[in-house]
């Protein structure tokens, strides 16, 4: 955002303060779990467009790329994420390997849940496509 030293993301509120604009995203998370929870039910197997669509309920009232796949490279702490130009392939992949396969998971075990979670919950981190 300008005036923002480069420390917030351009966005349509004007915010130029990390402080504030952590506040209202944290806001805007807690309003958007309340309408989501009501999307899916236990037996839902999630998708790519499923997780865009989240992203976008989350984050449409503040940015303009909210539920889009980022368009620049991003690293953090020197470590890079999935390229920008890959991340439609790699979600698609991510779907097909990953959501495909560990959701839904209603009847799992505590310990199966845990480790679900915790792949599918990696394997997206890795590709960080917002």
């Amino acid at each position: 955002e300008p005036g923002s030293n480069e420390q917030v993301l351009k966005n349509h509120l004007s915010i130029q303060s990390k402080d504030i604009m952590d506040q209202v995203e944290a806001r805007e998370l807690k309003r958007a779990e309340l309408e989501i929870i009501d999307m899916f039910d236990e037996h839902h197997q999630f998708t790519s467009q499923d997780i865009c669509h989240m992203h976008a309920v989350w984050l449409e009232n503040i940015y303009l790329f909210a539920g889009h796949y980022r368009s620049v490279n991003m690293s953090k702490e020197g470590f890079p994420f999935a390229g920008a130009n890959y991340i439609s392939g790699c979600m698609r992949t991510f779907e097909r390997d990953y959501l495909a396969k560990y959701t839904p998971c209603y009847n799992a075990s505590i310990n199966d849940l845990s480790y679900a979670l915790g792949i599918v919950h990696v394997e997206f981190i890795l590709i960080h496509p917002f």
